[in-house]
């Protein structure tokens, strides 16, 4: 009973340190997403971006061409790297990446 209470309460932790930019540890924090397409949850992304703590957000499953449209996905203050699957259905993948952060630490971490 008291290992359940410990794992909850260290989730809570960390849900603290995502949210709270008092709690946020010195370094980089950084987070990963299965987003099962990501075109129709732009502004989820965009949300959680703004939003958060987070210095670099990785995306798994963007479900992204070559010829997919990216003004949806630009995020003001976030370069994006992307790799996008040649054929067929799924796979992909994306990383945004804090421009100030990149600033910051400029290769320092």
């Amino acid at each position: 009973m008291k290992h359940r209470k410990y794992k909850l309460l260290k989730t809570l932790n960390h849900a603290c340190v995502i949210w709270d930019s008092k709690a946020k540890p010195r370094g980089l924090l950084g987070g990963h997403l299965n987003i099962r397409s990501i075109t129709s949850k732009c502004e989820q992304v965009q949300h959680l971006l703004y939003e958060s703590n987070l210095d670099f957000l990785c995306i798994s499953e963007t479900w992204l061409h070559a010829n997919s449209l990216t003004a949806g996905l630009n995020v003001i203050g976030y370069n994006i790297f992307r790799k996008d699957k040649s054929e067929g259905r799924g796979g992909g993948v994306m990383f945004y990446e804090n421009t100030e952060s990149v600033d910051k630490y400029n290769g320092n971490v």
